[in-house]
């Protein structure tokens, strides 16, 4: 499996580096946030866990949220995914992780590394899903590649009827040999529309529409699944409008 950086190169990394700021869990937010509208949301994640990676993650909103894979005009095959060559027109968000590196040795300080997020829609990647989708990865120090595959489905669980779901999230992209590394925050947008034509009239499609009813606040559970220890779960709400 390819490296994320070698030490040497890290160690250039110190005078750029920056303290990673402590918040919740999670936090979901939606805009605009109007009942019934098409809309971007935001997530940003902080893994609770210092001695563990994530293994899968899961976003959790309420039903009524709906998503509408025609607001891509084309979708990311599994073949193009593997080779980081997803299309632009597939392409539903992205945003940055904040990756801290360390020694097994303590040959060098603690070092912050960043690594650029894109996010890209693909065909269910199961049977009975609504969609897929591919978190690519690159780190910013060398151009280091990885991704994660995402499942989009329905369930039927309490408020929630929508859920996204990230497997192997610790093993996307390997740290080099003599160090360990520790997500210690990712930052997320996505969402997308499109227009198109149809008799004469214009159609738009957004690939995530807010439920139709707000009474106040939405709520949402974030799942960060670890290699032991059993999952954190993190329920939250934002504001909404009607």
């Amino acid at each position: 499996m390819r490296r994320l950086v070698p030490c040497t190169a890290l160690t250039t990394l110190a005078l750029a580096a920056t303290a990673v700021a402590a918040g919740p869990v999670a936090k979901l937010t939606v805009d605009p946030n109007k009942a019934g509208k098409g809309s971007v949301a935001t997530l940003d994640i902080n893994p609770p866990r210092a001695g563990q990676n994530p293994r899968f993650i899961t976003l959790r909103v309420l039903k009524g949220v709906k998503l509408d894979p025609r607001a891509r005009a084309a979708k990311c095959t599994m073949a193009q995914a593997k080779d980081d060559t997803c299309p632009a027109a597939s392409r539903i968000g992205g945003g940055v992780s904040d990756v801290t590196v360390t020694s097994n040795t303590n040959a060098f300080a603690p070092l912050h590394v960043k690594i650029d997020v894109n996010l890209y829609l693909m065909a269910p990647l199961q049977q009975g899903d609504l969609a897929g989708t591919v978190a690519e990865f690159k780190v910013r120090a060398n151009g280091q590649k990885g991704r994660a595959f995402g499942r989009v489905t329905k369930i039927n669980q309490g408020p929630y009827g929508l859920q996204t779901r990230f497997g192997k999230l610790d093993t996307a992209v390997a740290p080099p040999a003599g160090t360990k590394a520790h997500l210690d925050h990712m930052h997320l947008t996505f969402g997308a529309h499109r227009t198109v034509t149809k008799n004469g009239k214009p159609v738009r499609y957004d690939l995530i529409t807010n439920p139709k009813t707000c009474d106040g606040t939405w709520e949402y559970q974030v799942v960060i699944g670890y290699p032991t220890g059993g999952n954190v779960v993190h329920t939250g709400s934002g504001p909404c409008r009607t």
